[in-house]
This record gives C-alpha cells, sequence and structure tokens, in this order.
C-alpha cells in the first residue's frame, strides 16, 4: 500500500510564502503605526488660540538731546568672571541656568541683618515672609529655594559667595544697621551666626553689602569688617565688601587691607532721583578706577558691571517723580513700543533714547547694555583688576554672554555683538488669569562702529529689536469667578464635586492628570458631557523647573491625545502643576512682579 503524505503537508512551501509575506505587510504596516504615534505624541500639540485683537502701545517716541571649600577656580589666562543672583527674580535663575559655564562665581542674596541685636535674617520671598533664625536653620531655609533645588538636581557645582545686606525684602533697614553695628555684641553674634553659615553651606565665603552707611557708622563697619575677616579666614573662607564709587563715607584703604577684593558697583552716576542722565559714563568709570588704584591693589579689585536701564518721567511743577528701573529688554520693548531709535551717546558712551507715553508724559530712557560692558570690561582688565562681577543676572543684555568670558576677543567676537537674543522677560497684555501666547520671541539686530586704536565701541544702533513671548491675558471681569480643579479625575471626590455643581448649575474648569484619566474615562467623559471645560495639566504632574523640554512636550501630547480619543475634542487649556510658586514677569507697562504659574491658565498654539 503507498504511503501517504500528511494532509496538510505542502511540499511546494506555498502556504509558507503566503504566510510569511502577510507577516511581512503586517509587520510593516505595525512599524508605521508605531512611527504615526511616536511622531504625533513628539510632535507639537495643536492647541488652537483665541482669537482677540492685540492692543497696540500709544507710546511715541521723542526726540531729545541727549565645610572646608575650595577657593574660587579661575581660568588659566582669564580673569575673574562673577555674576550677581536674586532670589525675587525669576529671571535671575532662568539666566543662571543657561550661562552658568560663563561664571567663576556666583554672589547670591541670602543673608540680611535686619536687626539691632546682630540676629541672622532670611528673607523667604516663596512665602512672603522673613523669619529670624540660627545659622542652622538658615541653611535648611535656604537650601530648599529654587537656586538650591536647581542645583542639587542638575548636579551643578559653582563657587557661591552668599551676600550679606541690610534688606528685608521690602527696605532697607539703615537705623537697625547703624544700631547693630555700633553694638560690639551684636557684632559678634553677626559674625559667628553668619560664618557657621558659610561653613554649613559649604560656600567660598560672604560678600558684604550694606547700604546707605550713615557717615558716622562707617567706623563701627570698620570694627565689623575687622572681627568678620580673620574670623572667616581662620577657616579657610574669603570675604568681600561691596562699596558705591566715588563716596567720601568710605576708607577703601582700610577695606582693601582687610577684605580679599573690594566690589567696587561702579554705576548709578545717575540713579532713580536724580536728573537723567548716564548710569556709567566711560570716562567716569575710569576715572573711578584709576581714583581706587591709588589705594587698593588691583589684584584686590573686583569691578562692577551693570546692565539694566532708568526710565525718567519728564517733572512737573508740583512733584519730580523718580526713575523706575529697568531691565535691558523692558528698555528695548519700551524703544520697539513707541518706535525710538536708540543711540549710543558720544560723550559717554551710553545708550538713549527718550519717548512720550499715553499721556503726552516726556520719558527720558538711559541704559547699559553689552555694548557698554564691553568697553567697560576691556578698560579694566588693562589696568590688571581681580576681575569683574555683573549687576544682576536676570537684567542684562542677553547678548552680553557672547563676550562676557571671551579672553582678548578679536573681530570674529566682536561681531557676535550683532545677534541680540531676546531676554526671559514676557511681554504680557491685558488682564486676566487666562494667557493666550499671541507671538513668538524674535531676535534683534545690532550695528556698530568699533574703534581699534581705543578698543571701544563708539556707536550702534538697533536695526530691529529682540523681542520674547507676547501674551494676551484674558478672562478678566468684575463680579465674577472661575470655578476650577485641577489634578483629577479621582474616583472618591470628582463624583461629589460634580452632583454639587450640577445642583448649582455651575459650570467649571477641570484640569486633568493623563494618568488619573486614563484610569477613570467615563469621570472624564461625565465632566465633559455635564458642561464644564477640560483642561490639560500634564500627564505624571512634573515639578516644572525640574522638567525639560522634550518631557514637558511628550506630557502635554499624550495627555491631549488621551482628551481627544477619549471625548472626539481638543483641550485648548492649560495649567502648569505646582502653579502656586512665585515667579516674576514684566508687563509692557513696565515692572510687576507676579505669578508666571500662580493659577495661571494658558491657551497655546
Amino acid at each position: 500500500m503507498k504511503e501517504r503524505s500528511p494532509i496538510f503537508y505542502d511540499a511546494e512551501r506555498v502556504r509558507w510564502r503566503r504566510t510569511r509575506r502577510v507577516m511581512e505587510i503586517s509587520g510593516a504596516l505595525l512599524t508605521l503605526l508605531l512611527v504615526y504615534f511616536f511622531f504625533n505624541i513628539a510632535g507639537s500639540v495643536d492647541l488652537p488660540a483665541a482669537l482677540l485683537p492685540g492692543a497696540k502701545s500709544s507710546y511715541r517716541a521723542v526726540k531729545v538731546k541727549a565645610k572646608p571649600v575650595k577657593n574660587v577656580p579661575l581660568r588659566e589666562g582669564r580673569q575673574l568672571r562673577a555674576a550677581f543672583y536674586v532670589s525675587y527674580d525669576a529671571n535671575s535663575l532662568a539666566t543662571l541656568k543657561k550661562h552658568y559655564k560663563d561664571l567663576d562665581l556666583v554672589v547670591a542674596e541670602e543673608l540680611h541683618a535686619v536687626t539691632a541685636d546682630g540676629g541672622l535674617t532670611i528673607v523667604d520671598y516663596e512665602r512672603y515672609q522673613t523669619v529670624k533664625a540660627s545659622a542652622e536653620e538658615a541653611f535648611s531655609i535656604i537650601r530648599e529655594d529654587r537656586l538650591h533645588q536647581w542645583l542639587r538636581t542638575a548636579n551643578v557645582e559653582i563657587p557661591i559667595m552668599g551676600m550679606l545686606n541690610n534688606y528685608d525684602g521690602q527696605t532697607w533697614r539703615i537705623p537697625e544697621m547703624a544700631q547693630m553695628l555700633a553694638d560690639p555684641k551684636a557684632r559678634a553674634r553677626l559674625v559667628r551666626d553668619t560664618v557657621q553659615y558659610a561653613i554649613e553651606a559649604r560656600e567660598v565665603g560672604v560678600v558684604v553689602d550694606f547700604e546707605e552707611v550713615p557717615q558716622p557708622s562707617e567706623k563701627h563697619l570698620q570694627e565689623f569688617i575687622a572681627e568678620l575677616a580673620p574670623a572667616l579666614h581662620a577657616v579657610g573662607l574669603k570675604i568681600m565688601i561691596s562699596l558705591p564709587a566715588q563716596d567720601d563715607t568710605f576708607d577703601y584703604g582700610y577695606y582693601g587691607k582687610q577684605c580679599d577684593a573690594v566690589m567696587m558697583m561702579n554705576y548709578d552716576q545717575h540713579w532713580t532721583t536724580s536728573v537723567p542722565g548716564p548710569i556709567a559714563s566711560q570716562d567716569w568709570f575710569m576715572d573711578n578706577l584709576q581714583e581706587l588704584l591709588q589705594v587698593v591693589p588691583a589684584q584686590k579689585i573686583v569691578v562692577g558691571i551693570a546692565n539694566y536701564g532708568y526710565d525718567w518721567p519728564e517733572p512737573n511743577k508740583q512733584s519730580h517723580p523718580a526713575a523706575k528701573d529697568l531691565s535691558v529688554q523692558e528698555a528695548l520693548l519700551h524703544a520697539y513700543e513707541s518706535e525710538a531709535q536708540v543711540e549710543l551717546d558720544p560723550a559717554s558712551l551710553n545708550p538713549h533714547y527718550s519717548y512720550s507715553d499715553d499721556s503726552d508724559l516726556v520719558h527720558q530712557v538711559w541704559f547699559l547694555d553689552a555694548v557698554t560692558a564691553y568697553n567697560q570690561m576691556r578698560a579694566a582688565e588693562r589696568l590688571g583688576v581681580q576681575g569683574t562681577a555683573l549687576w544682576r543676572l536676570g537684567s542684562s543684555d542677553s547678548s552680553i554672554w557672547k563676550i562676557w568670558d571671551a579672553t582678548r576677543p578679536d573681530d570674529a567676537i566682536r561681531e557676535k555683538l550683532k545677534d541680540v537674543p531676546p531676554g526671559p522677560d514676557l511681554i504680557l497684555e491685558g488682564n486676566g488669569d487666562i494667557w493666550k501666547i499671541a507671538d513668538k520671541p524674535k531676535r534683534g539686530v545690532r550695528s556698530y562702529t568699533y574703534e581699534a586704536k581705543t578698543d571701544l565701541f563708539t556707536a550702534e544702533t538697533y536695526d530691529s529689536y529682540p523681542l520674547s513671548y507676547e501674551i494676551d491675558q484674558l478672562g478678566a471681569a468684575q463680579k465674577k469667578i472661575a470655578i476650577s480643579f485641577d489634578d483629577g479625575p479621582d474616583p472618591r471626590w470628582t463624583p461629589k464635586i460634580l452632583d454639587v455643581l450640577r445642583q448649582k448649575q455651575a459650570p467649571a474648569a477641570f484640569f486633568v492628570i493623563g494618568e488619573e484619566a486614563a484610569k477613570s474615562p467615563g469621570l472624564l467623559k461625565r465632566e465633559y458631557a455635564e458642561g464644564h471645560s477640560i483642561g490639560n495639566h500634564t500627564y505624571t504632574h512634573p515639578a516644572m523647573e525640574e522638567t525639560s523640554p522634550t518631557q514637558l512636550r511628550w506630557e502635554l501630547n499624550i495627555t491631549q491625545r488621551l482628551i481627544e480619543s477619549t471625548l472626539g475634542v481638543k483641550s485648548i487649556l492649560f495649567r502648569p502643576p505646582y502653579s502656586s510658586g512665585r515667579k516674576s514677569i514684566r508687563t509692557t507697562g513696565g515692572n510687576h512682579t507676579a505669578s508666571k504659574f500662580q493659577r495661571r491658565t494658558s491657551l497655546m498654539r
């Protein structure tokens, strides 16, 4: 009997070829689907923005005449590059994050002497309070501020000197400072706690910055420095003192002998309550340095380089209004809005312009930018000083970093100043807690004249101005409130909340976390079905300060896709997690401190 083959035996392997082809096609389709999926997740979310007419500024240009710690490391062949950091301006940290590699030293505002008994005080800008504390308590508070959290999270090591001043977060405590300096016991207490704090914080030293010291108190300030300096030196720490330029109150030579460096703040030739004028003209800047060099060795001088502006309103018969301080970005924004042309005053080599506001009041604006910083830094370097310190992070010209760390700059380095990136400030229009991003940042363009013989820029113009994010603030309405809820949907509480809202016929907005919405899609559908707005609150609720742009994009996009796939609609609302943190922002009307993430809702496109 002939042996039979298995029923499903395929000698020609026809079925295998067909099966393999089907598997290959299926694999290719699956790969394409996965690529499409990840492309959509990684791509920008299409969040349609509300349409509102933009408000144009009414400013008009006016033409007028015009524990053991290391020493501060220095890279070979260059001078010290330091910068001042302040906790009350979020732009200060934003700038530091971008440019810390250009710095040898950060002088951080941390310690305050505002009581007559010499107690150490901490200004907690996060909670809007001042705290009198021991050295250990002070460090436990400061180590949790945004600066130190970022340093730990990003694993950044940079030498820090804590600044000790007499500012309580609102006013300069001059009488209390004078009483403290005159009291030996109070001075001893402050010396002890300051040194102990620097040790606990593992900082490289302390910068003393007592402002508006009365003439009779100067001798007591000398006594305080004579006590603090050896106490710091005994534990291997440094001391610097910040002093104004051209002030007969101070014995500069004495402080040069006691301290590791005298920081001469070589600016404010004209100030907020003076008549308008240059903030630090080049000749004035040089005269101050030459005078200081007569009593303090060059290697003990650190020169303060300013980058900010003043806006002086025109005085009238009734009053002489004080100038308003501006960041460089604000100064350039006002010039842009008023269509004014910035000019470099040939006598002072400081930029300035004038404009008329919506009340026809003429303003004069003088400021210092990257061009003035170049001129001043090169002049100081030629005199052999120890280094320079920028006042301050957050208010400076963003293009300053192109030349800040340059050693013996050439034409190629100077050429970089033609590009002016926008600053970290935001341009806010209107009122309300809903933000619509109306325009994205734009870079500016600068032209200049450089004189090789003197190594000075002698002219500059802005062919176009740098502009930051422009944001329309919406939603302000009198006698109306908006109800919103974060972090759900929650199986326990969200149903109860929805029941109350339905009973009271009150609409609300629910900012959902993607993870929670994925667990409770029914609740998400009910929120939307009952007429409430749905907003994006990221997928895992990360801390924004510790989140990379790539992770944030994924967080937003995954949550947006989840909302879209569950409800069939896209959300136009976004609220950042942990949105009660204090931030500093700018409005086109001037200096305005508010909360960037303080219950802000953004409409993004």
